[in-house]
Formats: C-alpha cells, structure tokens, sequence
C-alpha cells in the first residue's frame, strides 16, 4: 500500500490516482514543501489536508457540502469544510451560524454542537474545501492551485454516485454547478454562513431528499438520513 493510498483510503485513492500520481499533483506538493522551507505557515497541518477524504469513504458519500476555501479563519482549519478545531479559543462566525441554523431549523436544542464536524462526516457528508490548503498572509494564495483537483473530485463522483444532494453555499461553491451531474444528484443553493444564510432550511431539505433515495433503494429512511 502507497502512502497515497493510506491517506486517502482504497476506494478514494482507485477513483483518484489518475490526478494523484499525475505532475500536476506533485507540483502541488513541491509547492507546499517549498513554502514550509521559508518558514511559511500553511493550514491546516499536513496531516488533515484530506481529512474529508478519510472520514467519508467514496461509496459511503451521501451529501456534499463545498466549503469556499479555509481563508476566513485558517488557524481553526481542521480539514473539513467550516470544521473547527476542538481546542479553538474563538469559532468562525460562519460555523456558528451553521449550528444557529441546524437548531432553527430541526427545531432542537442541541447542548454540544460537534463544532469539528467529524460526526456529520463519518455519516456520509463529505465536507470539501475547495482550496485544501491556505498560507498564512496570504490566505486565498492557493485557490487556484487546488482548482483542477476539487473538479476532478466531483467528476469522479459523477461518474458513479446518483442521488447524492450537494449543499452549495455562497457564490464561490456555486461556481462549481457545472461540475454536478443535475439529472442524477440534487442541489441545494444558499447565500454563505457569513451573510444571509440562516432560514435556508438545507438540514431538513437535504433529510426529506434523502429519505426518498432510501426508499428507491431499499433501505430504511431512518438509518440513511443524516443525524445534525
């Protein structure tokens, strides 16, 4: 087993090794080391740079949430999209917004938010940050670099996933639509955590969808539908 194998598990790293043994990849790589030998400090640590991978298997994928990139609060940066560190001193608006928005709209109380976002992830929602990676004092630096490989991810989810619902939220994650195979997924659009998102109702949307693709599978609503 390849180191990239272990990273990003069997059945992520079989749908992806044609970008991931490619120069482009590597390029990337030599980038980021070349910048941590200036001393630069790039986040999240290399060791959840493909956190999202790891935690959601390819074929255990059931919702996509983008996260516009780790930009707004990069020293928070666990490696899933508006995830924060259990340890963080201050959260990012954006993610309380988000836990804001779960209560409201699920209509429960929820004593310990998972401000990690590690629980929604091993349950299907595969948080991906189109930048993976983000430098100190230059925050959005590394968009472009990360570009190709997040359109190459969702490709290869369109190849073989259907039914998957793709929460979209700001202009930066819509621009990303026409990656999205619509005939066969759902998408969902609101405006960014950090403006008018709250009352967007995505958590119960995303569950009603969800519960409907159970059923034209043959399985139990109940034990499909994400848990918030």
């Amino acid at each position: 087993m390849t180191d990239l194998q272990r990273i990003f598990g069997n059945s992520w790293y079989e749908k992806l090794q044609h970008i991931l043994e490619s120069d482009y990849f590597n390029k990337i790589a030599a980038h980021i080391k070349w910048r941590l030998s200036l001393k630069k400090r790039i986040y999240p640590s290399s060791d959840d740079v493909f956190k999202a991978f790891r935690l959601t298997p390819f074929e255990d994928v059931k919702i996509v949430i983008l996260g516009n990139s780790i930009s707004c609060a990069p020293k928070t940066a666990n490696g899933l999209a508006y995830g924060g560190k259990e340890e963080a001193l201050q959260l990012p608006h954006a993610l309380k917004a988000i836990w804001k928005e779960v209560e409201e709209d699920t209509g429960e109380f929820i004593l310990s938010p998972d401000y990690t976002l590690e629980d929604w992830a091993r349950q299907g929602v595969l948080l991906l940050n189109t930048s993976l990676t983000s430098e100190e004092r230059d925050a959005e630096g590394h968009e472009r670099m990360w570009d190709h490989f997040i359109k190459e991810v969702l490709v290869s989810m369109n190849k073989e996933l259907a039914g998957v619902v793709y929460l979209l939220w700001g202009d930066h994650a819509k621009s990303y639509i026409p990656q999205i195979q619509k005939e066969t997924n759902f998408i969902l659009t609101a405006d960014h955590p950090d403006g008018e998102f709250v009352g967007c109702k995505h958590f119960t949307k995303a569950n009603e969808i969800l519960t409907e693709v159970a059923k034209s599978l043959d399985k139990t609503p109940e034990n499909f539908i994400i848990k918030w």
